[in-house]
């Protein structure tokens, strides 16, 4: 198993004293020319690497993640987001609006693929088995639970796991609980960097 050079920096930015709307129906996927300023979201957890070549920030956004990317000749930005607003046009590269399952890829200089999973149940327990993140082998966990609407559901949570960071690839999984559609969001992002 691949170990990381260096300790990941996370931060708990705020706790999630209030309610997240989260709506499935909302959901889409944004892949961007640019890296986001952490000042258009309310950030609840991120973290950050640095490798030879390249640079990664990890944000978790309510029900939503942010991936910024920056190498020496290009930036890219990975946005899963389920406000009403939904994303920005400008710089644009993919957006997969509604979220539906499918495979991604983008090559500038470096090679991008994302597998994108949606799930819906219509079973309570098989949701609350299928939605906890698999225990495996990833080199960090970041991970947010935010409250419920109410008593009758399981927490919402959101998590980003690293598979791998070197200075040839970056592997990272998310998972997006929906807890009261009973719907799980799955990605799956490999970044080849030549």
């Amino acid at each position: 198993m691949y170990r990381a050079e260096n300790p990941l920096n996370q931060q708990s930015i705020r706790q999630s004293q209030h309610y997240i709307e989260q709506k499935v129906s909302n959901l889409q996927f944004g892949l961007y020319s640019y890296r986001f300023d952490p000042n258009l979201f309310e950030i609840f957890r991120q973290t950050q690497l640095q490798r030879r070549g390249y640079q990664a920030e990890f944000w978790i956004i309510g029900s939503s993640h942010v991936v910024n990317i920056q190498t020496e000749t290009v930036e890219i930005a990975e946005v899963i987001s389920a406000a009403k607003t939904g994303l920005p046009t400008d710089g644009r590269i993919r957006l997969v609006d509604p979220f539906r399952s499918g495979c991604y890829q983008h090559s500038a200089d470096l090679r991008y693929h994302v597998n994108l999973e949606l799930n819906r149940y219509d079973n309570r327990e098989l949701f609350i088995n299928q939605s906890q993140p698999p225990v495996d082998k990833q080199i960090y966990r970041l991970q947010q639970t935010f409250p419920s609407y109410n008593g009758d559901h399981p927490p919402p949570t959101t998590t980003i796991d690293i598979l791998r960071a070197d200075g040839e690839q970056l592997a990272f999984r998310t998972l997006h609980t929906y807890t009261e559609e009973l719907a799980l969001a799955i990605t799956q992002t490999e970044i080849q960097f030549t």
